[in-house]
C-alpha cells in the first residue's frame, strides 16, 4: 500500500480544517460530478454531469444504461449503483461530446449547485492525504499488518472508506469520481450516497492525460477499523476510517462497455401504430418532459419542450410540437422488443389490453344509441342529434372513465399524455387518447390513401350534449376497473347546432317578420330542451345512473356555446 511521507501530527484526534491548508493535494485533477436526478430523469437514464479536466470544467446531461440483468423485478427503477462506477465513468467519456464549456476549474460560481460537492470532495481527500502522514495511523497500520498480513502484500488490491456527516452539502449529487496525481501518486476519490472511498496507487512515470478507470469499490473482502474520530460530538464531519481488502477483478474496459443483455417485451401488433407518450414533468415550471413516439414497429424517446402545464385542450398543438421537436428523439428499440423497465411498457400494454375493449363497447353502444335517435325522431327531434350519436366522428367521440386499481395505478402513475392512432386492416382508424385518468376514442373512416405520420388529433376537451351509454359496478373482462362508457357531442358541433338555429331565426324574420321569428325561435328552443330532457330521463330509465352530472355538463357546454354565438 503506496504511502505519504510522516510528519509531526501523533495526536490519535482528527486533524482541523486549518491544520490541513498545507497539506492539501495540489496536483493534475480530473472530476466527474454526476447529479441526482429528478424522477423522469431515473427512467430515462439522463444525469447532468459536470466534468473536470486539468483547469477546464465541462457540463451538460449525458444518457446512462443503469439496467441491471440480474434484477427480475419489474417495479423496481433502474438507477445507479455503487458497482455501476467502473462502467458509467467511460460511458460519460464517450458522450463528451454534449458537454458545453462552463468555466475555469478554479472559478466555478459559488452559487451553482457544483461548487459545494466539489470542496466537499477535495475536502474529505486532503484530510485521508494528511491522515496517512501522521504517526497515529502510521503506528495503527503498522499494529495491524502483524495480524493482517494482506494489509502488507503488493498483490493485494485495498482501498480506504471514510464515513462522515457532509450534511446538506451533498444533497443535490449522485456521485462524484476524481483522481488527483501528486507527490508521485495516484489518489482516486469516490463519493457515493454518504460515503467516500479511497484509493492510492504508484503514479511515477508516464501518466494518461485522461484515464478513465476507476475501480469497483463494492466488493470487499477483510476489512479493519484504522480510526474512530467520534467521541462524543455527534456532529463529527469525519466519523471512522475502515481499510478494506479489494476482491473485485479487473475489468477491460471493452468489456465494462458492452451493451448488457435487456430483458424485453413484444408489444407488436398487426396495425399500423402511431402513438406519443407523455410522462409527467418534474413540478414547478420546468417545461421539459421524457417523451416516446411510436412510429409503426420503431420506438424513439428523448427529451421535449412543452408547455409547464399540460390541459386537455392543448392536445390539438402538443402532438404537433411534439413532431416538431423528434430531432431531440434518439432510437429506443423495436416495438417488438421492448426494455421491460422502461417506463413505457406499462402504458402501452394497459392501452393494447383495454383498446379491443373499447371498440367492443362502442359496437355495443350502437344498438342503444339507434334506439334513442328512433324514439327522439317520433318526437320530431332526430335530426339535430342523430349524427353525434350515431359516432360521427366529426362530431362525437367516446369517454371511458375507470376506477384506480393497483393495475391502473402502475400503468398510468408518471404518464401525463398517451395519443394513439391505429389503422386496421379493415380500414378503420381507431384514434384513442389518455389524460387524466380518463380515456377517449374515435373513430374514422381509412379507406384510400393515408399518410404515414399523421400528427393531427381531435380536441376532446370541448363539450356539447352527453349521453351515458352504459355503467357497470365491477368492470367487463379484460377491464375490470372500467366503471362508465359515455359518448360526447364536440364542442363544435354544438356551435354549428346553435348558429344553424340562429340562421333558421334570420331566416324566419326576413320572410315572416319578427312575430314568425319569435314562434320559430321559442320553437327551437323547446325543442333543445325536450332533446335534453329525454336524454336524462333515457339514462334514469335505463338505470345505469343518476344524470344529473351529464346534465349539469350539457347545461353549462350549451350556455358557452350561446355566449359564444351570441345569443341562444
Amino acid at each position: 500500500m503506496p504511502r505519504l511521507e510522516d510528519d509531526d501530527d501523533d495526536e490519535n484526534v482528527a486533524p482541523e480544517i486549518s491544520e490541513l491548508e498545507g497539506k492539501k493535494l495540489n496536483g493534475y485533477q480530473q472530476v466527474y460530478l454526476i447529479k441526482k436526478p429528478t424522477p423522469s430523469e431515473i427512467y430515462s437514464g439522463d444525469r447532468s454531469v459536470l466534468f473536470r479536466c486539468g483547469n477546464w470544467c465541462y457540463c451538460g446531461k449525458v444518457t446512462f444504461d443503469f439496467s441491471d440483468p440480474d434484477d427480475s423485478d419489474e417495479d423496481s427503477q433502474s438507477d445507479m449503483k455503487l458497482k455501476d462506477i467502473p462502467r458509467i465513468i467511460p460511458m460519460l467519456q464517450r458522450q463528451q461530446g454534449k458537454l458545453a464549456f462552463y468555466c475555469n476549474a478554479t472559478a466555478v460560481p459559488k452559487e451553482s449547485d457544483f461548487y459545494t460537492p466539489l470542496e466537499t470532495q477535495n475536502e474529505a481527500q486532503d484530510f485521508l492525504a494528511a491522515e496517512l502522514q501522521s504517526d497515529h495511523l502510521s503506528e495503527a497500520i503498522e499494529r495491524f499488518e502483524k495480524m493482517y498480513p494482506w494489509m502488507d502484500s503488493d498483490e493485494i488490491k485495498t482501498y480506504f472508506e471514510l464515513n462522515c456527516s457532509v450534511g446538506t452539502d451533498m444533497d443535490s449529487v449522485q456521485c462524484v469520481c476524481s483522481k488527483t496525481y501528486a507527490r508521485g501518486l495516484i489518489f482516486v476519490t469516490i463519493y457515493f450516497e454518504g460515503t467516500f472511498y479511497v484509493s492510492i496507487s504508484d503514479g511515477m512515470g508516464d501518466q494518461p492525460l485522461l484515464d478513465v478507470r476507476f475501480p469497483d469499490v463494492s466488493n470487499h473482502g477483510e476489512g479493519v477499523t484504522l480510526m474512530s474520530y467520534v467521541d462524543n460530538d455527534i456532529e463529527a464531519r469525519w466519523q471512522k476510517m475502515t481499510l478494506w481488502q479489494s476482491l473485485a477483478e479487473d475489468m477491460k474496459l471493452s468489456t465494462l462497455l458492452a451493451p448488457r443483455k435487456k430483458k424485453t417485451k413484444n408489444l407488436a401488433s398487426d396495425s399500423y401504430v402511431q402513438s406519443y407518450i407523455v410522462l409527467k414533468g418534474d413540478g414547478g415550471n420546468d417545461t421539459f418532459r421524457t417523451a416516446m413516439f411510436r412510429f409503426g414497429s420503431w420506438c424513439y424517446s428523448g427529451r421535449v419542450q412543452l408547455t409547464s402545464n399540460l390541459a386537455l385542450a392543448d392536445l390539438p398543438h402538443v402532438i404537433p410540437a411534439l413532431r416538431m421537436q423528434q430531432s431531440r428523439l434518439e432510437f429506443l428499440c423495436d416495438v417488438a422488443s421492448m426494455p421491460s423497465k422502461s417506463p413505457f411498457v406499462r402504458p402501452m400494454e394497459f392501452a393494447g389490453k383495454v383498446a379491443p375493449v373499447m371498440e367492443n363497447e362502442v359496437v355495443e353502444s350502437e344498438g342503444v344509441l339507434m334506439n334513442l335517435v328512433e324514439r327522439l325522431g317520433n318526437m320530431g327531434l332526430g335530426d339535430s342529434i342523430s349524427q353525434w350519436l350515431e359516432g360521427d366522428p366529426g362530431q362525437s367521440f367516446f369517454e371511458f372513465n375507470f376506477a384506480k386499481d393497483n393495475e391502473t395505478d402502475k400503468a398510468h402513475k408518471d404518464v401525463e399524455l398517451m395519443c394513439t392512432k391505429c389503422y386496421t386492416p379493415n380500414g378503420l382508424v381507431t384514434i384513442t387518447i389518455y389524460f387524466g385518468g380518463v380515456y377517449y376514442l374515435s373513430l374514422m373512416e381509412g379507406g384510400g390513401e393515408q399518410p404515414l405520420l399523421d400528427s393531427k388529433f381531435p380536441n376532446v376537451a370541448g363539450k356539447g350534449r352527453g349521453y351515458q351509454i352504459r355503467a357497470y359496478g365491477n368492470g367487463v373482462d379484460s377491464w375490470e376497473s372500467l366503471r362508465k362508457v359515455s359518448i360526447w357531442q364536440t364542442s363544435e358541433a354544438m356551435q354549428k347546432e346553435m348558429e344553424e338555429r340562429i340562421g333558421k331565426a334570420s331566416e324566419s324574420k326576413s320572410t315572416g317578420g319578427e312575430d314568425f321569428a319569435g314562434a320559430v325561435e321559442k320553437r327551437e328552443e323547446r325543442n333543445a330542451k325536450m332533446v335534453d330532457d329525454e336524454l336524462r330521463r333515457s339514462m334514469e330509465e335505463a338505470d345505469i345512473g343518476g344524470g344529473g352530472g351529464v346534465a349539469n355538463t350539457v347545461a353549462e357546454s350549451k350556455s358557452e356555446v350561446g355566449e359564444r354565438s351570441g345569443g341562444g
